[in-house]
């Protein structure tokens, strides 16, 4: 740990002291010695925002992981912790394995590790950056890059500089000269600027004849670096000094002064960190820190960390260095890059950045190029003056006097089922909760409501806890469950008589009296909240409830503060709003009414949600009555852009009780400022706390469960308090946030405001399509847009010249067709022609929950791919039953996941009537859902039916010539190295052509690379590379991106080349859905690890392939080392 008030007192008893503690392991003669050590620093870096950075602690990270390249053999970490953050034991406990991680920071039980993210700008603002007639302090100024600011701030702004450094005149006398025509000259006082006093007495004299100072550069170089080993600390703390110590000089001593800004030069070696460097990266990583310090005091300051320069201390650089670091790609930067750099920094909303001159990004040490930042310029004025004075326009209601009643009712309830559940299980020996879960069989995927309930329980004195290990307690324990529910249904009557619990007593009753079920998956929770697809149980949560209306109104009257705001900076400005997750539109039925006032102003309100179901609700609702309001299938944690959202153009982003039901928070939050202009408002409602009733039954929805980020929300519950949502709106781009009604957040809502900053952070992939292609592209695709995500990826050849397309305008006729000639290909016993008609009414049935033509579905398209979820399910089921005469339950969905699946399963199952109606019978002019539809057999779909069935390929005579143990190999695709397919494959072995070659530099690192064993390093740089082993169309396969980015390759590459293999064999693969086709994949295991489960398994390669062809024979994966491909055809057979 190192606290110290001020540096130099901070050096000594912190980097001084490691500095060292390390010269005395190199003289007692551990240089070549294994060995291994923790350095623990407190508040080393700002991760989150009210991190207060130390900068020399930080400058110790710098210190050890430049020791750690100089010092291979030496096991070292920098470890960052708070005096809030858990103990270092637990922290320690959760330490990451990566060795390579040698600084990490340690914040609310989670790593940290710095990276860097490119940033471009989509227009440059005409905001100057310096005064003209300006007086300027450049430290450092005679240096090479200090002569070049000179020069710039004298010719474009007529400038007053004034140099000062160490050097006498004698010693600077060339750069003087470079300034002896000039009108203006530079002025220069030798001064050390490491000492404070000296600092003064220059400022002093600035002060005296110019009157005003406008703004410092501090661009001083220390003496040159050596290695740990040759350098005595004299020579270490000089160059720590020429950067920490100066800056916080130029704090003490210019803070009287109203300055514009301080830029500190510092270097891209703060982020390198190499050996042989250790005092210069030190002295740069504690000087970055310190700026980040001051800037929290009010400073005005700028960070440019340079790469390479020709001038500065790039002149100083020896010849076979400046060779090393042109192989890396690397390029001198020029003035002309360098002022635009600068001057870039001066308008963005950061403090500091990187600049680097290269034709290699990817070998930057800690750049994330699979992260883009790109700065919007404002078009506008901050508008949250308005949050100044806010005071509700409506007072805040009551609790409900009945919450700790309806409470006490649940948590009984709770329990008297669980414990019917459980039965015998529950025995006089404490078990965990996760053994219970087990024994009951209840779904992974209630985990954490099963976790939670088992805490509520024991907070209510249900069961006792000791250890992780749950009992019942004996005094519950001869409770009776029918006498219970009896004894609710009196008192529910009291509670359906009041208008704010009637909904919550009606949840409480059918959600758990179907809990149960609900766990073992039997029921859907959404068949419950949502019976037949109707919303009007749900929308009794929110709709008159008197809290719920209180904080919507709140939203309500920020949207209008804001609009009016606007109007009265720019009064024909055209407002653009979106909201996320507008679900049954309780908030928008808020919004909308006071928006008339300034409907003019209005150009367009955006209602969007993951399901279909609540636009259908929506357009019943409001009909036409708001011309602005448009509807759109939009998923939080994807891209925006990829799904039709244009970036940087909303004024307003609404969310109600939907941010939290996402996996990731940074994500989510990133995804969100993406979308709004700068300077635009993020206004949200969320939950502030847990309750009971959100945690027993909003639980049992698969959103609550779904935070892979734990440690940033509120134990047991998705949700997240003020302070967090403070914390990760800063850190996600927001410049301001607010929390107008802070006072009211014990009625279990808030309110948070925050302003976008303008600099909008995105996956890089995605930005390579542009907005308006995407958004044509879903249109081409359903006609309607369906929130799947596209990306630009090279897509195998095979599948285009095939034909094989995906395309949802596939004609339904000749969707019959194959459908015919497949049942009758495999001999099956399915009636076709019934088929055929059910096939038809499920078009239908799908078309009219989706309000959508007919002529656009794909027979087979997967369900999820139209947006049919949970709950637009319901709704679909009940229109078939309905139609159909049948009974269907919604999982069926997730099992038969298109038209022809499920159209199959329903005739061989016999659940269609025999006197089985025609689709004009039984939905001709009827309405069904809230869409009403004349469904109609078209002529084209009989005529294809009467079409002739292609001849098979083989006769059964050739057939009958192979025996049992034949095999025959019809198909062939591969990938390998030197080779894209097997032709290119088979031509290499003729010509003996050497596939193994020197890695790639993304494959291994140059510096990754020891000629010898070193740990963490490979001594062999050659291998057998796939050119395209990350060309791969994800939506093809009916995955998501993101889904597909986790995956291993091994899985990619099984389902690309086992689909074009299939070509080659001149079979389409979609002909052997349903069919006993078995699938044997032989696989190494590769140890890849990324962010789920699913995608780093070894074992589900040949699952995934079978789950997308809908195959019913075994699925194997393999793995005997090198006799694999032999045991898989052994199995195989």
């Amino acid at each position: 740990m190192c606290q110290s008030k001020n540096a130099q007192s901070a050096y000594q008893h912190g980097l001084g002291y490691v500095f060292r503690l390390v010269k005395a392991l190199l003289a007692s003669g551990y240089g070549n010695e294994s060995l291994r050590f923790i350095v623990i620093t407190q508040s080393a870096f700002a991760v989150l925002e009210q991190d207060s950075p130390n900068p020399d602690c930080a400058a110790i990270h710098g210190f050890v992981e430049s020791l750690a390249q100089e010092y291979p053999a030496w096991q070292v970490q920098a470890l960052d912790k708070t005096c809030d953050d858990d103990s270092l034991d637990l922290m320690l406990q959760s330490l990451p394995s990566q060795r390579e991680l040698t600084s990490l920071a340690y914040r609310r039980g989670e790593w940290f590790k710095q990276t860097l993210v490119r940033v471009s700008v989509s227009d440059s603002s005409n905001a100057r950056s310096y005064r003209h007639n300006g007086v300027y302090l450049i430290i450092g100024g005679a240096g090479g890059l200090g002569v070049l600011w000179t020069e710039f701030l004298i010719t474009q702004y007529q400038a007053q500089v004034v140099w000062l450094g160490r050097s006498s005149e004698q010693e600077i006398k060339t750069a003087l000269e470079c300034f002896v025509s000039f009108d203006i000259k530079p002025i220069y006082y030798q001064a050390d600027a490491t000492d404070s006093v000296a600092l003064a007495k220059v400022y002093n004299a600035i002060k005296t004849e110019f009157g005003a100072l406008h703004g410092v550069f501090h661009a001083a170089l220390g003496a040159y670096d050596k290695t740990i080993a040759a350098m005595d600390e004299g020579l270490f703390r000089s160059i720590w000094a020429s950067k920490v110590l100066i800056t916080e000089n130029i704090a003490n001593v210019f803070k009287q002064e109203p300055l514009d800004f301080v830029v500190l030069f510092s270097s891209m070696i703060a982020f390198a960190r190499p050996g042989g460097m250790s005092a210069y990266a030190s002295a740069c990583v504690g000087m970055d820190a310190l700026a980040l310090k001051l800037k929290r005091q009010g400073w005005p300051i700028k960070v440019v960390n340079w790469g390479y320069w020709a001038e500065g201390g790039g002149s100083r650089i020896t010849d076979a260095l400046k060779e090393l670091v042109n192989l890396r790609g690397v390029k001198p930067i020029s003035a002309e890059q360098g002022q635009y750099a600068l001057d870039l920094l001066m308008q963005l909303p950061l403090t500091q950045l990187a600049v680097s001159h290269t034709t290699k990004p990817e070998l930057i040490e800690r750049i994330d190029l699979s992260t883009d930042s790109i700065y919007v310029s404002p078009q506008f004025e901050s508008c949250l003056a308005l949050l100044n004075a806010y005071q509700p326009s409506t007072p805040a209601p009551s609790q409900n006097c009945h919450s700790d009643s309806l409470n006490q009712w649940l948590v009984r309830l709770l329990f008297v089922e669980l414990k019917a559940l459980l039965a015998e299980q529950f025995t006089d020996q404490a078990v965990s909760a996760e053994v219970l879960m087990a024994k009951a069989q209840v779904l992974a995927k209630f985990k954490r409501w099963w976790l939670e309930s088992f805490a509520i329980l024991t907070e209510y004195g249900y069961l006792l806890e000791q250890h992780g290990l749950f009992r019942l307690n004996p005094d519950y324990e001869s409770l009776n469950r029918a006498k219970v529910w009896q004894q609710w249904q009196a008192q529910q009557v009291e509670l359906l008589a009041q208008p704010e619990t009637r909904t919550l007593a009606v949840l409480v009753s059918d959600c758990l009296s179907q809990l149960p079920a609900i766990l073992l998956g039997t029921v859907l929770v959404t068949d419950i909240l949502f019976p037949n697809g109707a919303m009007d149980k749900i929308e009794g949560l929110y709709k008159n409830n008197p809290i719920c209306d209180f904080f919507n109104q709140v939203m309500a009257d920020v949207v209008v503060g804001f609009i009016r705001e606007r109007l009265r900076q720019q009064p024909d400005a055209k407002i653009r709003l979106l909201e996320i997750g507008a679900g049954t539109g309780a908030t928008t039925s808020t919004v909308l009414p006071v928006l008339s006032a300034v409907q003019h102003a209005v150009a367009d309100y955006c209602y969007t949600d993951l399901s279909q179901s609540f636009f259908i609700h929506a357009r019943q609702r409001y009909q036409n009555r708001y011309p602005f309001l448009r509807y759109q299938v939009f998923n939080i944690e994807q891209s925006p852009a990829q799904q039709g959202i244009e970036l940087g153009c909303y004024d307003l982003v609404l969310a109600t009780n939907v941010l939290h039901a996402t996996s990731n928070m940074r994500n989510t939050l990133r995804n969100a400022q993406s979308v709004l202009a700068p300077n635009g408002l993020l206004i949200v409602n969320d939950i502030s706390d847990k309750t009971i009733f959100a945690s027993v039954l909003f639980g049992l929805i698969d959103g609550w469960s779904l935070a892979e980020d734990e440690c940033v929300r509120i134990p047991g519950s998705p949700g997240l308090y003020p302070e967090r949502w403070q914390q990760l709106l800063h850190n996600q781009g927001f410049a301001s946030v607010h929390f107008p009604v802070a006072s009211h957040h014990a009625l279990g809502h808030q309110i948070i405001v925050a302003e976008s900053n303008g600099l909008i952070r995105q996956n890089s992939a995605y930005q390579s399509v542009p907005p308006q292609n995407l958004h044509s592209h879903a249109q081409r695709r359903n006609e309607f847009e369906v929130g799947c995500a596209t990306r630009t990826v090279e897509l195998a050849k095979n599948s285009v010249e095939q034909n094989l397309s995906r395309d949802c305008s596939v004609h339904q006729g000749a969707q019959l067709h194959n459908l015919h000639s497949h049942a009758e290909r495999g001999n099956e016993s399915v009636p076709i022609a019934q088929v055929t008609d059910v096939v038809q009414c499920l078009i239908q049935c799908l078309a009219a929950a989706l309000g959508i033509d007919a002529d656009v579905i794909d027979t087979e398209q997967a369900f999820s791919d139209y947006g049919v979820d949970s709950i637009l399910g319901v709704s679909l089921i009940q229109q078939i039953k309905q139609v159909l005469g049948i009974q269907l339950n919604t999982t069926v969905l997730f099992d038969y996941t298109n038209v022809t699946r499920l159209s199959k399963y329903i005739v061989e199952q016999g659940l269609v009537r025999t006197a089985y109606p025609t689709p004009q019978q039984a939905l001709n002019h009827e309405e069904v859902g809230c869409a009403t539809r004349t469904f109609e057999h078209t002529q084209q779909a009989m005529v294809d039916l009467a079409t002739p069935t292609p001849q098979p390929i083989l006769s059964q005579e050739a057939v009958n010539r192979y025996c049992d143990d034949d095999i025959a190999v019809i198909g062939l695709s591969c990938q390998c190295s030197g080779a894209e397919d097997a032709d290119g494959f088979w031509q290499n072995l003729l010509h003996g052509v050497d596939s193994v070659t020197e890695l790639p530099a993304h494959y291994l690192k140059p510096e990754q690379f020891s000629p010898t064993k070193q740990p963490g390093k490979s001594y062999c740089r050659w291998g057998g590379v796939l050119t395209h082993r990350d060309c791969f169309d994800p939506l093809f396969f009916s995955i998501s991106p993101r889904e597909a980015e986790s995956m291993n390759p091994h899985q990619r590459l099984i389902l690309q080349e086992s689909w074009k293999s299939l070509e080659d064999a001149g079979i389409n693969p979609k002909t052997l859905a349903g069919s006993r086709t078995g699938i044997f994949v032989g696989a190494e295991p590769t140890g890849y690890v990324h962010e789920s489960f699913t995608g780093a398994s070894e074992a589900i390669i040949a699952s995934r392939l079978s789950y997308f062809l809908n195959l019913q024979g075994p699925a194997f994966v393999v793995n005997t080392g090198l006799l694999v491909f032999r045991r898989g055809l052994a199995f195989s057979v």
